[in-house]
């Protein structure tokens, strides 16, 4: 196998750390494909939905953490001490600013901090 060809530019002025790598299109397994694939497509899911991500309030936040972790709306209530309708209006309000009809389009937020 022969050792990739790896790149690094640091950008100061950007702030950024680029790396760059060329790698042989007979060494690269389907796993890897699969995993540069799926980095790609949360990159750029972050990138389109992190305008909506920052329009909620910090409770609105805390509250969809809770809700990846499956707790339930009972359960999100008692562990902060509020109101369960409260906790069902946040609810319904994260949806509405993250433009999600389903719970499951919710999860592709789970990474975000």
């Amino acid at each position: 196998m022969i050792k990739p060809d790896v790149k690094i530019d640091h950008l100061q002025n950007e702030g950024i750390l680029r790396i760059t790598m060329d790698i042989q299109l007979e060494n690269i397994t389907d796993h890897m494909l699969k995993e540069i694939n799926w980095y790609l497509t949360q990159n750029d899911f972050k990138e389109q939905c992190r305008p909506l991500y920052d329009l909620l309030s910090e409770r609105e936040k805390e509250i969809l953490q809770l809700v990846l972790q499956r707790y339930t709306s009972i359960q999100i209530a008692g562990r902060l001490h509020i109101a369960y309708n409260t906790v069902r209006t946040h609810r319904k309000n994260i949806m509405q600013k993250l433009e999600c009809t389903a719970l499951k389009e919710l999860m592709k937020y789970k990474d975000f901090q």
